[in-house]
């Protein structure tokens, strides 16, 4: 009985090591170059040009909601009463020179509330429903994806984070992550766009 119990807790032991070290990259820290590398080689298609301004990184998705985890030097929105309910994708924009805070969050009835904010003052939230085709669309990737959680940053220190609340199981590749992202940042454009005078 005795053997058994040791071997459990020998077996435990190991498992937890592994975790750790998956988790802490092998123990190797990551220097800030080597961080940028990776992130402009995620978000470089094969025989794409390099694009010098932008860096994307991946996070881990979390039940979190959109700015939990956002940069210490950039201000997350307060979570809305609309933020308990399930989200198929979360989408926001901080920083930069105009001291952004926009953000948006796509509903499983496909509903869309955008709102954009600067320097901490938010304009009347925007409510869209998506068309038939942008609602396929996204159905397919939460159908198909893992969740994923994507941070990009450019020259001007805009910070944008897309969420997919996915429940397939293919990890979508950087290059599919990268489609998603803009299929978020077009649409925050477009409902918010309509809404201007």
């Amino acid at each position: 009985m005795k053997r058994i119990g040791l071997w459990y807790l020998a077996v435990a032991c190991t498992v937890v090591v592994v975790v750790i070290l998956a988790g802490c990259g092998g123990g190797q820290p990551e220097t800030p170059s080597s961080v940028a590398d990776r992130a402009v080689a995620e978000t470089e298609a094969p025989g794409a040009q390099p694009t010098p301004q932008e860096t994307a990184t991946d996070e881990e998705a979390s039940s979190e909601p959109p700015g939990a985890s956002a940069p210490e030097s950039v201000a997350s929105p307060p979570p809305g009463p609309a933020e308990a309910e399930t989200l198929l994708l979360s989408w926001e924009r901080q920083g930069g020179p105009e001291s952004r805070c926009d953000h948006m969050t796509i509903y499983p009835d496909h509903r869309v509330v955008a709102v954009q904010c600067t320097g901490g003052a938010e304009r009347e939230a925007v409510e869209a429903v998506l068309s038939d085709e942008q609602a396929a669309l996204l159905e397919t990737w939460v159908e198909r994806f893992e969740s994923f959680s994507r941070r990009e940053s450019d020259v001007t220190s805009v910070a944008m984070r897309t969420v997919l609340e996915g429940r397939g199981d293919v990890a979508p590749s950087a290059d599919e992550k990268t489609v998603v992202t803009r299929f978020a940042k077009e649409l925050f454009l477009s409902v918010t766009s309509a809404d201007s005078p």
